[in-house]
């Protein structure tokens, strides 16, 4: 399981306590803006709690349309501030919108850093039903998916479904560095 766009207090929050309860191990890609103050007690906690506090740029921009300083500029604040929050290094990222082309990937492997996309798509940013979520998800998953989702109140609502239902189909569930067999910090 991995989730976009954190963090915020509230639904990251509540789906750090569904993972805790159901003691599952998730990877949440956070972008640095919103790693404000306010939101320090919430990362920290993913963190202390065992999920991967990774790299989804500093603020949400499509890495293809920037030049090579932009984007090494967009990856390392975010890097910077995750570790200040966790003292963590994240080496793993997550592209916004999937958005990558050619000098992404030259900047991002000069820099040593790994993309991490994913392979289901929850769809929790346009099906606004929790059940449609848990439906998509549940109906197309296949042995090895990285699963996206965000930290919406349509993944707070459909999660703990999603989890039962996969469970009960005989699945488990790994954090993503396990995996894919590879570090996330430097």
């Amino acid at each position: 399981l991995t989730f976009d766009d954190a963090p915020d207090e509230n639904n990251t929050a509540h789906l750090l306590d569904i993972l805790k309860s159901r003691h599952i191990k998730a990877a949440f890609f956070m972008i640095g803006t919103t790693m404000e103050e306010s939101n320090a007690t919430v990362v920290k906690r993913a963190d202390e709690e065992g999920h991967l506090v990774l790299n989804h740029t500093f603020t949400h921009p499509h890495l293809s349309n920037l030049d090579e300083n932009n984007i090494t500029d967009q990856l390392n604040r975010a890097a910077t501030r995750i570790e200040a929050v966790t003292g963590h290094y994240p080496i793993l990222y997550r592209p916004p919108y999937g958005s990558i082309n050619p000098l992404v990937v030259r900047t991002v492997n000069a820099h040593g850093l790994t993309t991490v996309l994913w392979s289901l798509d929850s769809l929790d940013w346009t099906l606004k039903d929790p059940d449609a979520v848990v439906e998509n998800v549940t109906s197309h998953i296949r042995n090895g998916d990285i699963i996206l989702m965000h930290r919406n109140h349509v993944s707070v609502a459909a999660l703990p479904a999603v989890i039962d239902r996969l469970s009960k189909m005989g699945y488990t569930f790994v954090r993503l560095d396990e995996l894919l067999g590879i570090k996330a910090y430097r």
